[in-house]
């Protein structure tokens, strides 16, 4: 709980990995989207949208998750035992790994064939097979 909004990750929920934010006396939930492979938060989006937090407080929520990263990938490994990358395509962009639920078609890309979580270091190992060649490879993030 931070400035009346309280944090947390669902025990029931679904993937992609996400965190909820919950105002009680403003009435309003967010949910924002991260990832086992970057430090990206992407605001998904508010409920009721006619009541939606202004910008700032939007912006403010998501720092103090991506501050907070490690808490809400354990708490999402611990629930649900997967970083819901496992089928997916990756590539790198500028030094950024991109993920992709598709394979596109005119790019170098490796498929995620499984990946896991290490809490205690906070790792995610990932090993891939890229598109042209059938070769395994394993990384760790």
């Amino acid at each position: 709980m931070l400035n009346g909004v309280r944090y947390f990750v669902p025990s029931q929920d679904h993937c992609e990995p996400h965190a909820h934010a919950f105002h009680k006396g403003d009435r309003w939930e967010g949910k924002f989207e991260f990832s086992f492979l970057n430090n990206d938060v992407v605001d998904l989006g508010f409920q009721p949208p006619a009541i939606a937090p202004k910008h700032a407080v939007r912006h403010a929520i998501g720092n103090n998750i991506a501050a907070n990263l490690k808490a809400y990938r354990d708490a999402w490994w611990n629930t649900y035992k997967c970083t819901c990358l496992d089928n997916k395509w990756i590539f790198l962009e500028s030094g950024n790994i991109c993920v992709l639920n598709k394979k596109p078609k005119k790019q170098q890309v490796w498929q995620i064939l499984s990946s896991s979580y290490d809490v205690q270091n906070g790792q995610t190992t990932i090993e891939c097979c890229e598109d042209s060649s059938g070769q395994i490879t394993l990384a760790t993030f």
